[in-house]
């Protein structure tokens, strides 16, 4: 069973009296340290499964605390930014081979959302500017998966939403 961790928008503890009552009588924060706080990044480590998960985050959000459900492999995440470069290169080549789109060689890293950049390294690509076009189509953006070195697809982002709908719903 895959386990997960909370990535949240401010720094904070269990043991902070606001969480007082909430450790007692939740069935999800009974069963966690009062001790459990914040990484320094944002990253709260419970270790639980994704439904438990999905609860603390919704629980959180009452109290003001954005957060973000993140597999635990992701706390230390294997793959290198360049090698991440790497792989959003390679799919660069594969995407203008099919679509006969182009696009310049320098990828700038994007800025990404915190739940997004602690799972993914993002870059973007600038289009060239064809002779017979009149305005600059739009840009690439490529995401590379931390621990799998994947370019994320649609469905993967389809589940980062339906996650955050979740909590926010």
């Amino acid at each position: 069973m895959n386990r997960y961790d909370l990535v949240c928008n401010i720094e904070f503890s269990l043991s902070e009296d606001r969480f007082s009552r909430l450790m007692l009588v939740d069935p999800v924060f009974k069963s966690l340290e009062r001790a459990l706080k914040t990484d320094g990044k944002g990253l709260f480590c419970l270790g639980l499964p994704l439904l438990e998960c999905l609860w603390a985050g919704k629980v959180l959000k009452r109290h003001k605390i954005d957060s973000f459900p993140v597999p635990v492999e992701y706390a230390c995440a294997t793959v290198s930014k360049d090698d991440a470069r790497e792989v959003a290169k390679l799919y660069l080549k594969r995407v203008e081979d099919q679509n006969r789109r182009f696009f310049e060689k320098n990828l700038i890293e994007a800025r990404l959302s915190p739940a997004l950049s602690r799972m993914t390294y993002g870059f973007i690509c600038q289009p060239v500017k064809s002779e017979a076009e009149c305005r600059l189509p739009g840009g690439l953006t490529i995401c590379v998966d931390k621990v799998s070195a994947q370019v994320w697809e649609e469905v993967d982002f389809t589940q980062l939403d339906l996650m955050k709908w979740l909590i926010c719903e």
